[in-house]
């Protein structure tokens, strides 16, 4: 996700609670997602929205296939990887990510 669409979806949903967290402010973008600084029950968490464009440019399916491979790590703990919490859909301003 370039910077430019990290920036605007950042305009689109600070302040916003999306699935229990509430979105603080966009902290870096990379090719695929970028990822927010975000609150849940008090504690902060890095939100991490991927790019539906890249999505949909590479195929839907080999891309649902990547993210579920990274949600299905949730609750487990490995060495210099981070803690995965939580994952889903969510639509933003119509659009799904």
């Amino acid at each position: 996700m370039d910077k430019i669409k990290a920036k605007k979806l950042e305009t689109l949903i600070a302040g916003q609670t999306i699935a229990g967290y509430t979105i603080e402010r966009l902290v870096n973008n990379g090719k695929s997602a970028a990822v927010f600084k975000a609150c849940k029950d008090g504690k902060l968490y890095a939100f991490k929205i991927f790019d539906n464009d890249l999505i949909e440019r590479f195929g839907h399916e080999i891309q649902q296939k990547r993210i579920d491979k990274e949600i299905g790590l949730k609750g487990h703990v490995i060495n210099n990887l981070v803690k995965i919490f939580d994952g889903g859909n969510t639509k933003i301003d119509g659009e799904d990510h």
